[in-house]
């Protein structure tokens, strides 16, 4: 019999890896929580050796719905993560909550009023699970009042983690209370979801765009904005779109970056999997239909993105579906066969939002710094002045961008009126003419940019509409109006 003890020394967090769990994360009330999976021997698989974690002196230890001041022996290796200190602890009718002391006392209590709620919607239509320990905390590398804000939540067999970070959580408002409980929706449904049976880009997409769309139909059920559930989609739509390279395909981009992708093109992505108006259905319905389907009587089985598809559809649906993902510039015109073969029509919207004209504007500049210094550079957008470029790659030089600069003008034209012709304008410059005109803040002149890449024309938005089907009375209850 051999003993190893280790000692652990936990000072700060690490950056972030998209698609990754943490080994470790550092609560901001000094609580320190480790992945255990990383702590189990490997041979031939997992080895079952004791593996304790024991509470440090004048603090305890949590773990699998467990607390102690002594220690907690953990027998699986799938346990998630194990926390040290005195965080705050709450005990629900579902789960446990460990909460950093300092994480604004709004959050937790958000979390807390909405998981009953949400996770016996959840377990009214796919089975009763376990709900995992849970860990909400503030941590980030950087901090005050200008430091970045957002999120970051995981799920493990064994615990949920919520990382809330920046200025923007410290008062409760509205918007900030429809994103802590629209991602807590998200999460909770990866409980069932996440059993995928191997890593694929149609599979990626299903996992979060299925959480994604969960969350739209619990925000539509329960929330009193009741966002359609068919905007939501819309608008995820076109954030993919503004993520979307058109040199590469999904499928490509989701093997090298996925960052935003599998959620915002995966929910319009499950949207046309689970084929809603075809089997005379609401989508909520439909939605959990095929989830049941893909995940068995048990709700526990592993699955495939084509579970998803009904029997009687499934070699044409799987067939259209693929070529959006895998087809460069194939995305939205797939889905939008599949849309209208349900259904639903995807139209470009007349009269763009400010938020979309925005999007857009960004986009521009993305892709004229990313043929100037052939790659991504960081940049802030300072409505309605410009882009401010925040730093450069390291060992990267632009052409004619530095940091610090401040872009006021493109081709002579602030970018927000008219970026989707300014778009165009600045593409046909750049197969022409091999540069653009740039205008700097501080300086009258204008600049010429060299285009080193192409600089593509920028869609305008969609929007998503049921469609309106007149039938005879005799035939309406054959196939059913999809719900929005």
């Amino acid at each position: 019999l051999h003993h190893l003890r280790l000692k652990m020394v936990v000072r700060g967090n690490l950056r972030r890896l998209d698609r990754t769990y943490a080994p470790y994360f550092r609560f901001a009330d000094g609580t320190v929580a480790v992945l255990s999976n990383d702590f189990w021997l490997r041979a031939g698989g997992f080895h079952r050796s004791c593996l304790t974690f024991m509470a440090p002196k004048g603090a305890k230890v949590f773990a699998n719905d467990e607390e102690s001041a002594r220690s907690i022996r953990l027998d699986s290796p799938w346990s998630g993560y194990v926390a040290f200190g005195r965080p705050l602890t709450f005990k629900t009718a579902h789960n446990v909550i460990i909460q950093d002391k300092a994480l604004p006392a709004w959050i937790g209590t958000s979390l807390r009023d909405r998981i009953g709620q949400i996770s016996n919607f959840y377990a009214s239509k796919l089975g009763f699970r376990r709900i995992p320990e849970m860990f909400i905390f503030s941590a980030a590398r950087d901090s005050g009042p200008h430091a970045p804000s957002g999120f970051h939540a995981d799920v493990l067999p064994g615990s949920m983690t919520f990382n809330f970070f920046g200025p923007d959580w410290a008062v409760r408002q509205p918007a900030a209370v429809n994103s802590v409980i629209g991602l807590l929706a998200h999460e909770l449904f990866h409980v069932w979801n996440r059993n995928l049976d191997h890593w694929s880009p149609g599979n990626l997409l299903v996992v979060e765009g299925g959480a994604q769309l969960a969350r739209a139909l619990v925000e539509h059920k329960f929330e009193s904005a009741q966002r359609p559930v068919l905007k939501q989609v819309s608008g995820a739509l076109n954030r993919c779109l503004n993520e979307l390279s058109p040199d590469r395909s999904l499928a490509s981009q989701l093997r090298r970056a996925p960052r935003l992708l599998p959620y915002e093109c995966g929910l319009p992505f499950v949207l046309a999997t689970v084929k809603t108006g075809r089997h005379s259905k609401s989508l909520q319905e439909a939605f959990f239909a095929a989830w049941r389907s893909a995940l068995g009587h048990t709700g526990r089985h592993s699955y495939d993105w084509k579970a998803l598809i009904g029997p009687d559809t499934r070699g044409s649906v799987a067939a259209g579906l693929r070529q959006a993902i895998s087809v460069r510039g194939g995305y939205v015109s797939n889905l939008r066969t599949e849309f209208r073969e349900d259904g639903y029509d995807l139209a470009p919207v007349a009269a763009p939002s400010r938020r979309q004209r925005q999007a857009a504007a960004r986009r521009l500049m993305q892709e004229l710094m990313a043929s100037n210094c052939r790659g991504a550079v960081s940049m802030f957008v300072k409505y309605p002045r410009g882009f401010l470029i925040a730093r450069l790659p390291s060992g990267r030089r632009c052409e004619m961008l530095r940091a610090n600069d401040f872009v006021v003008k493109i081709q002579g034209q602030s970018p927000w009126p008219h970026p989707f012709a300014l778009s165009k304008s600045v593409a046909k410059a750049c197969t022409a003419r091999g540069s653009v005109g740039i205008s700097l803040e501080g300086d009258p002149a204008e600049a010429k940019m060299m285009c080193s890449a192409a600089v593509h024309a920028i869609a305008r938005p969609v929007a998503l509409h049921a469609l309106i089907v007149r039938q005879h009375p005799c035939c309406a209850a054959a196939r059913g109006s999809p719900a929005t």
